[in-house]
């Protein structure tokens, strides 16, 4: 794309879907209907584009400041999985605390199991990542060349004459005569 687009697009949907039932609201009107059975799940899916663009746009503004960093531990799941782990366990509890409540083996468990699914599903995602930015460079590259100006295929250096001749006339009254026999 020679021009990107601007960041302000990405909210244009929902603000009109709410805008639109806002406007319904104000008249009395309800948007309950047939006809507007789509508004609900379009509001959902855009905001959802919308706030992953911005989770996005947020992770790597942390990336380039340097408060996030890539590190070799997010590509292996046997080395996140006990630093996920007893994160949550410490989240977990301090929870339970603050509700009044005592936390069970039950629930450390669940913590466990599930900091093991996590560190699955990051590995890969870091692993993936890396591969991406490892490409990137190519890619930007390829896409530099195969944007940077190439108009046509046809050559634009004058054919010689004969050529032009030959072209314009047809091959058909070119042919050799029958040999003599």
């Amino acid at each position: 794309m020679k021009r990107p687009l601007p960041l302000w697009l990405a909210g244009v949907v929902p603000a009109t879907l709410v805008a639109h039932g806002l406007g319904y609201a104000l008249t009395g009107r309800s948007v309950g209907d047939a006809h507007h059975a789509w508004v609900a799940p379009a509001l959902e899916c855009s905001l959802a584009v919308l706030a992953a663009l911005c989770c996005a746009l947020f992770a790597g503004a942390l990336l380039k400041a340097g408060v996030l960093v890539h590190t070799a531990a997010e590509r292996s799941t046997l080395e996140l999985w006990p630093r996920l782990a007893v994160a949550q366990l410490f989240m977990f509890t301090v929870m339970e605390r603050m509700e009044g409540a005592h936390a069970g083996v039950p629930g450390y468990a669940m913590q466990v199991l599930v900091a093991l699914c996590a560190a699955y599903v990051l590995s890969l995602f870091s692993r993936l990542l890396v591969r991406c930015i490892a490409g990137a460079h190519e890619a930007s590259r390829y896409l530099e060349r195969l944007l940077r100006g190439v108009n046509s295929f046809v050559s634009r250096r004058p054919f010689l004459v004969a050529h032009a001749l030959a072209v314009r006339a047809g091959t058909a009254r070119f042919q050799r005569p029958p040999p003599i026999g």
